[in-house]
């Protein structure tokens, strides 16, 4: 950083700058390629935390020979906290009721005509509090990572000589709204982040940033005809109609309210016609057609919209289309020994909103296979096995570098397409593998001992729009040994046996840049206990 600026800073507190985006030279010393350890970037001051509590009720009455009636109630509550190189930062509160009443019926028309019903109501309250920090978080692209992980934060990178007095990873980011002085680039002007107690900062107006409420009651019917032994039909459908709300939980002093409230109403309809040219198969079709709420962000929550309704619930999460189409057969050659499906289809649904409260729309065409195999009361295996071809219909490219990481000393990165300006449109989907392979081999002993080896197979995928990186081919072993009595359990697992170097995308999102690698060898002891 020392010497980025060839004269004096023009950045003066009368006229601070902005650090817009960033290039690499290669060229410079200390800027070759250096191999690492996985473990190097981690920094000790990042913390996570997860708290959750669930409880779940069900009821049955019998009130004849064909009929019943059943109720299930669901309650959870969970609070999460995350802290990332001091500028990703958030605290989430959810909490979830839901009961769901239904009547269950068998009508028998004679002729072998079956009809296996449930219709009923569902209740759902949903609440959901984020208050949230994204704060110059894509100049991580920008780090060292051959200097101390603790200097991973914007603070450091930027050279800022003063800090919040509240403390904190985010505390580099001084008094808010004003300029802040840098070694490297003079003064400057950085997007704005506030304390928010528990030692983490927030931004008060951003789409993540928010507290959602929203009540759903659905009533819904599902039947499921047989005719004879050689067809039916499984049909069904909802109607759901929404009450929700949002509003700022992190306002700042003498800021003008900010809240919405609106009604919305959604839908699913469901049919799959079926014929069983045997005893042991049956060939199949599915249509499936809905629109549901769509939650996401940094929690799972709804978010505000976006342009001139940025002040308002987003209409787009209260409209999200998903269609599927699929066709298959299952099979079963020999009877309770070996058993076959295949299965292809198309389907379209839109994505959950990213952190810059994008929603791409997804179309995916595949072809799915699965065989289990079962000789014996001992030996059991299983392969399944797909293929898919998915595109984004229409997806943004905003992002934190959209055009890559290309080490040229002129390609722009964590620009979040501000300098950039790439176009959205039609692009071919990211972080999914073209072809998917996984199994198993499982042994088991009368006396209660046993044993399972577990592994997955994946074709080369891209982590981005820019596809300057490419995940080679990857697979994975694990090895189980277990013991096992009908009131206790026990089991010694090896994952990734062979200490394979795997990969995952380290966010959601299309235009991501965090490349996440996955647990090396590692052995894990478990316990069971059955009250």
């Amino acid at each position: 950083m020392p010497g980025s600026l060839q004269t004096a800073s023009p950045n003066t507190q009368a006229s601070p700058g902005t650090v817009r985006g960033w290039v690499y030279d290669p060229t410079l010393a200390g800027n070759e390629a250096v191999k690492l350890s996985r473990q190097r970037s981690q920094r000790a001051e990042d913390q996570n935390t997860a708290k959750r509590f669930t409880a779940q009720l069900k009821l049955n009455w019998d009130i004849g020979e064909h009929t019943s009636i059943v109720n299930s109630t669901f309650y959870e509550r969970s609070s999460d906290t995350t802290d990332a190189t001091g500028a990703f930062q958030v605290q989430s509160r959810d909490r979830i009721f839901d009961n769901r009443f239904e009547l269950r019926h068998s009508f028998e028309f004679g002729g072998g005509i079956v009809d296996d019903s449930n219709t009923g109501v569902i209740y759902r309250r949903e609440t959901n509090r984020s208050i949230a920090a994204n704060n110059s978080f894509g100049v991580i692209n920008a780090y060292d990572l051959t200097l101390d992980p603790s200097t991973k934060n914007p603070g450091d990178l930027l050279g800022i000589t003063t800090s919040n007095p509240n403390g904190g990873n985010a505390a580099w980011i001084g008094t808010a709204g004003t300029p802040q002085f840098s070694n490297y680039f003079g003064w400057l002007n950085l997007p704005p982040m506030y304390y928010a107690g528990n030692g983490l900062y927030a931004e008060s107006v951003a789409s993540y940033t928010a507290q959602s409420a929203w009540t759903t009651i659905t009533a819904f019917t599902q039947h499921n005809l047989k005719i004879g032994d050689f067809a039916g039909l499984n049909v069904g459908g909802s109607r759901s109609w929404v009450d929700a709300s949002i509003k700022n939980p992190f306002p700042l002093a003498g800021a003008s309210e900010r809240k919405d409230d609106g009604d919305f109403k959604l839908y699913s309809v469901q049919a799959s016609p079926y014929v069983k040219p045997t005893e042991n198969s049956t060939i199949y079709f599915t249509y499936d057609r809905s629109i549901a709420i769509n939650t996401g962000g940094f929690a799972s929550g709804l978010s505000w919209g976006s342009g001139a309704g940025a002040n308002l619930l987003n209409p787009l999460q209260f409209k999200s289309l998903s269609e599927l189409y699929e066709v298959g057969i299952k099979a079963e050659p020999i009877a309770g020994k070996l058993f076959l499906t295949l299965a292809g289809f198309k389907q379209a649904r839109d994505t959950s909103p990213d952190q810059f409260n994008n929603i791409a729309r997804l179309k995916v065409e595949g072809i799915e296979t699965t065989l289990r195999y079962q000789p014996n009361e001992a030996w059991r295996t299983g392969l399944n096995f797909n293929y898919l071809s998915a595109y984004n219909e229409y997806t943004s490219q905003a992002g934190f570098a959209p055009r890559g990481f290309v080490p040229d000393n002129g390609t722009v990165f964590s620009d979040s397409n501000v300098l950039n300006q790439l176009p959205a449109g039609r692009f071919d989907a990211v972080q999914i593998p073209k072809y998917n392979l996984s199994g198993y081999l499982d042994w088991r002993h009368p006396s209660g001992f046993g044993a399972e080896l577990s592994g997955w197979l994946t074709s080369p995928w891209y982590l981005n729009l820019s596809e300057t990186v490419r995940i080679p081919t990857s697979y994975n072993l694990d090895l189980g040994l277990f013991y096992r009595q009908p009131r206790w359990n026990a089991q010694i697992q090896v994952q990734n046996l062979t200490d394979q170097r795997n990969f995952v995308s380290g966010l959601t999102g299309s235009t991501n840049t965090f490349l996440q690698p996955t647990r090396g060898r590692s052995i894990v002891a478990q316990f069971g206990y059955n009250f």
